[in-house]
């Protein structure tokens, strides 16, 4: 029997937040937004803002509770969802404006065969069907009578879940072995090379100017839809730095301009401009093919003293993040970090053959990370397509 969302569900509620907004360092309670929502039906806490109590109590509307399923309203990832299980770490917990908060009839159906149901593109794209407006879109409430759900019995969904969960647990495992690695590479940066601020191996100590050769902002020429290079910005890197091109634009470029505004192998590219929490984002472009960078990226060539991995490994560390964030300068909700100033950094000096030795191991790694990443995909495809095979 196929029925609309509506009738399986009991609540449906989105949240808000004070006046004036959620402020650092004010409140007590969790306030989570579309941001805290994981692509993996999880969600992300690293970054968690809080409401004042008296606030939260004063709420009757969009306060978390267990088998609750969020899903976000607005915006670039609207629709995407998350499921409220036991192991949610907040005893007390609400939503923002930006999410809806759905709980479900369980006389008719189980909440977490709602959530698998949502959380498949079929599912997905039946919430998306009232989808409307153009710059910063979203979903009414409507959506729940626009999405239309097999509804079999309890019995019948409980096999379903217990399949889907088993074949969940099994994609997720991968996913945490690819985050195993990022967090190797930081220890072996950390094992090689030591924190600046303890200098454990007796480097000398300089800045990031001695060890480059070039410094190149890129162009600030708009992209177009055909064009002959590949153009690079700034969501191309990676917070963990990595180069991402799975989302390219294109350009074309002036014969005389390409060697102001091409990467080639081997180059560093820095994210000067971005969020607080992203701005200085840093990878080695590791193609064979030219691209084009745009004026947010900063195009950095090593001399003979320093490898880019290296560099890279140092910005990517804990230390290089926490020195990024500290001397970003904010403009109007976003910072900036200039070429100078990214020159200024101070870094250890090491010889050049550990900074090889270094080079060699994290390029292993990183090719055992891509065979992981395209397995991960391909578990991705077929959870997709089991979930179709269960839901049509």
């Amino acid at each position: 029997m196929i029925v609309n969302l509506s009738k399986v569900i009991s609540e449906l509620e989105s949240g808000s937040r004070p006046k004036g907004g959620v402020k650092d360092g004010v409140g007590s309670i969790a306030s989570l937004g579309a941001e805290h929502l994981e692509s993996n039906g999880g969600f992300n806490f690293k970054k968690v803002k809080y409401v004042p109590d008296e606030f939260f109590r004063s709420q009757s509307k969009g306060i978390i509770r267990s088998n609750d399923i969020l899903i976000v309203k607005d915006g670039a990832t609207t629709a995407k969802v998350s499921f409220v299980d036991d192991n949610f770490p907040f005893k007390e917990a609400s939503i923002n404006e930006h999410l809806f908060r759905i709980k479900v009839n369980t006389e008719l159906a189980i909440p977490k065969f709602v959530f698998w149901y949502l959380f498949s593109n079929y599912g997905k794209d039946q919430v998306l069907s009232d989808f409307r407006g153009a710059t910063v879109g979203g979903i009414s409430r409507a959506f729940v009578d626009k999405t239309q759900i097999p509804l079999y019995s309890l019995n019948e969904q409980k096999r379903m879940v217990k399949l889907l969960d088993r074949a969940d647990a099994f994609r997720q495992k991968r996913k945490q072995a690819i985050d195993l690695l990022d967090e190797y590479l930081k220890s072996v940066f950390l094992e090689m090379f030591g924190n600046i601020s303890f200098n454990p191996h007796g480097f000398n100590i300089g800045k990031i100017a001695d060890l480059v050769s070039e410094v190149k902002y890129g162009t600030s020429a708009p992209a177009i839809e055909k064009g002959k290079y590949p153009y690079l910005r700034m969501n191309n890197i990676t917070y963990s730095g990595e180069m991402d091109i799975s989302n390219l634009k294109y350009i074309d470029l002036a014969e005389k301009d390409e060697g102001k505004y091409l990467a080639r192998e081997g180059d560093l590219l820095f994210n000067r401009t971005n969020s607080k929490e992203l701005v200085g984002k840093t990878a080695v472009y590791n193609f064979t093919i030219p691209m084009a960078i745009a004026g947010y990226l900063i195009r950095v060539r090593t001399n003979e003293k320093a490898l880019p991995e290296y560099i890279s490994g140092y910005l990517n560390s804990l230390h290089g993040k926490q020195t990024l964030m500290a001397m970003c300068k904010s403009i109007i909700g976003m910072a900036n970090i200039n070429a100078k100033e990214l020159q200024s950094i101070k870094i250890l000096m090491p010889p050049v053959n550990l900074q090889e030795e270094y080079s060699k191991k994290i390029k292993k790694v990183h090719n055992l990370k891509q065979k992981m990443l395209n397995q991960s995909e391909e578990l991705d495809n077929q959870f997709q397509a089991l979930m179709q095979k269960l839901f049509s």
